[in-house]
C-alpha cells in the first residue's frame, strides 16, 4: 500500500486512480481503526466531499461485508433490514410502523442504527417506549427474531467500526459516505432484502450505481427525514434491486393533503409510540404510502409472489377498524 499522504492526493480525484483491492484495504484500515487521528482526521474529511464516488462507496461495503456481525436467517421468511440513521424533527418517526407491521406477517425484521439520533426522534428511542428494548449482544438478536420477529440492533453491535467513525461526527461534521454504507449493511448469512432510504437524488444515485453491480435485495426509496419509511403525505417512488435488475414496483405519488393522513400531534417519543400502538390496533388509519411499501416488502421477501396480492394483503392488515 501506499502512504495515507498519497492516497489523500489520490481520493482528492474522487480515488479514480486507486485500484479497487487497494480502496479496499484503505477502507478495512478505517474501520479497524488502523490509522493514526490525523490522518484519519484527514481522509474522512476528503470522502465527506459531496463527489464521492461509487467506487468508493463499494469499496467500502466490501470492507463492511467482512466485518459487521452476522445472523442466520430462518426457513420461514426472508429477513428484512432496515437501517435507521436520521431523526425525526419534523414529522413523526414511522419507521418503527413498518417493522411492526412486517413481524406480523412473520417476516423477520432487523433494525439497526444509534440509540440517540444527532437530532430529532431515533427510532430506537420509539421502539423502547413500545417495550422494544435495544439487543446488547448477537444471540440476543436471533432470540428476539426467533420470537418477538423484530430486534433493533445498535450500529455499535451490527457494524463496530463503521459506529466508531460514525461517533465522530458530533466533532467532524456530517459523514454522509458512511452514513449510505450503513443504510446499505445486509447482516444475514442468507441474504436479506435492505430497505435503504436516501436523503437526496444523488444519495440515490449513489445507491443504485452499488445495488447494480452485486447481487443484494434492495427496496430503495426517497427517506423521511432520513429514516427509511415513505413520506406518509407524499408517497416516493419504490424501487426493488435484485441481482442487479431494477423494478418500479411503485412510482412517486402526488402530494396529498396533510388532513389525509391523521398522524400524532406531537413528535415527542411518547405520543408517537401511542400512535403507532393505535396504527397497529387498527384504531388509526396507517398512511396509504406506508401501506404501499408494506406491499411491496411483501412482495420483494417472497411472502407473495403476486404483487397484487400482496396489495391486498398489506390493505387489509392495515385497515381501520371502528371503534364504538
Amino acid at each position: 500500500m501506499k502512504s495515507y499522504a498519497e492516497y489523500l492526493l489520490l481520493l482528492d480525484g474522487q480515488g479514480a486512480l486507486i485500484p479497487q483491492h487497494e480502496l479496499e484495504l484503505l477502507a478495512g484500515a478505517l474501520l479497524d481503526g488502523g490509522i493514526p487521528d490525523v490522518e484519519l482526521g484527514a481522509l474522512l474529511a476528503t470522502v465527506r466531499r459531496p463527489f464521492a464516488s461509487g467506487h468508493l462507496l463499494r469499496s467500502l461495503l466490501a470492507a463492511l461485508d467482512t466485518r459487521v456481525t452476522r445472523w442466520r436467517g430462518d426457513d420461514r421468511h426472508r429477513p428484512v433490514v432496515i437501517g435507521c440513521y436520521g431523526g425525526a424533527t419534523n414529522m413523526p418517526n414511522l419507521a418503527p410502523l413498518l417493522g411492526l407491521l412486517l413481524a406480523r406477517f412473520d417476516v423477520p425484521v432487523l433494525m439497526h442504527g444509534p440509540l440517540h439520533a444527532d437530532q430529532g426522534v431515533s427510532t430506537a428511542l420509539v421502539l423502547r417506549e413500545l417495550g422494544i428494548m435495544p439487543c446488547a449482544q448477537a444471540p440476543q438478536v436471533a432470540e428476539e427474531l426467533a420470537t418477538r420477529r423484530l430486534a433493533f440492533v445498535p450500529d455499535a453491535l451490527a457494524a463496530p467500526g463503521l459506529a466508531a467513525l460514525l461517533a465522530l461526527r458530533p466533532r467532524l461534521g456530517p459523514l454522509p459516505l458512511l452514513v449510505t454504507a450503513a443504510r446499505l449493511i445486509d447482516p444475514f448469512d442468507c441474504g436479506a432484502l435492505v430497505i435503504a432510504g436516501a436523503d437526496s437524488d444523488d444519495e440515490i444515485e449513489l445507491m443504485r450505481g452499488s445495488v447494480a453491480t452485486n447481487r443484494t435485495r434492495v427496496l430503495l426509496l426517497r427517506a423521511t427525514e432520513g429514516e427509511a419509511f415513505a413520506n406518509p403525505f407524499r408517497r416516493p417512488r419504490m424501487e426493488y434491486w435484485e441481482s442487479g435488475e431494477q423494478r418500479i414496483l411503485f412510482d412517486a405519488a402526488e402530494p396529498q393533503a396533510r388532513r389525509a393522513a391523521a398522524l400524532p400531534a406531537a413528535l415527542d417519543v411518547r405520543s408517537t409510540a401511542a400512535w403507532l400502538r393505535q396504527a397497529c390496533d387498527g384504531v388509526r388509519a396507517v398512511p396509504t404510502p406506508i401501506v404501499n411499501q408494506l406491499a411491496a416488502c411483501l412482495h420483494a421477501v417472497g411472502y407473495c409472489d403476486d404483487f397484487n396480492q400482496a396489495k391486498a394483503l398489506a390493505a387489509v392488515a392495515t385497515t381501520r377498524r371502528h371503534v364504538a
